[in-house]
């Protein structure tokens, strides 16, 4: 047993292989972390805040914050918020909005359902996107119509009550929303009275003092035809 420790070969310790096994496992961590990088880059996210879609090519982003959409591939973007209406970072005027037939919506939620469905079976829930197409439709014309009550807001209640309940189980208390439908035209039809009101007062204003200056300038010409 002596002679077979004797030797001047260097013994292997066992805190070196240790050490090798910990370096190719942390090399493994960093693979680990860049494949799980390069996932993050292609991703969809559907969630209360809106409907998030991004690739290598593009990126999709719909919710109440807006619209905005960007091809990195033809690098153009489209960004449509409460600020207007941007294309290439040039702002476009109300023309635009009356050719909103003109803006793929329907193709983007279509390919947003089928990229959720294909790649993570999620087929349900992913059919509420389509209802954010009558939504933005009814949107752009009550805006461009100036009239809140062209806007679908029973359709948006119903999108609000699904997400609660599908996403956070909150079906009661969450039928209260469709409460809150008769509320919207009712408000809506009281600030249209209101504004209506305001312009008729105006315009009588207006015609009393047209019929005053007239009144006065009939009076001095008689003035001067007596004279």
């Amino acid at each position: 047993m002596d002679e077979l420790l004797k030797t001047d070969d260097e013994i292997p310790r066992p805190e070196a292989e240790g050490a090798s096994a910990y370096t190719e496992s942390e090399t493994w961590g960093e693979g680990s972390a860049s494949e799980q990088n390069d996932d993050k880059d292609d991703y969809v996210h559907v969630g209360l805040g809106g409907v998030h879609v991004k690739d290598k090519n593009g990126e999709v982003h719909v919710g109440w914050d807006g619209i905005h959409v960007d091809d990195k591939k033809k690098g153009d973007n489209v960004h449509i918020d409460r600020k207007g209406v941007y294309v290439n970072g040039e702002k476009y005027d109300k023309e635009w909005i009356s050719h909103h037939a003109h803006f793929p919506m329907f193709l983007i939620i279509m390919i947003a359902y089928l990229v959720i469905g294909c790649m993570w079976n999620a087929w349900h829930p992913g059919w509420l996107l389509f209802l954010l197409v009558p939504i933005w439709h009814s949107l752009v014309d009550a805006i461009e119509k100036k009239n809140a009550r062209r806007f679908a807001y029973p359709v948006l209640a119903t999108l609000i009550f699904l997400c609660l309940g599908i996403f956070y189980m909150a079906w009661h208390p969450g039928w209260v929303v469709f409460l809150t439908i008769p509320l919207y035209y009712s408000l809506v039809s009281y600030i249209q009275a209101v504004r209506g009101r305001h312009k008729t007062e105006k315009g009588n204003h207006g015609l009393q003092v047209d019929g005053h200056d007239q009144r006065n300038y009939g009076e001095g010409t008689d003035d001067v035809n007596e004279e």
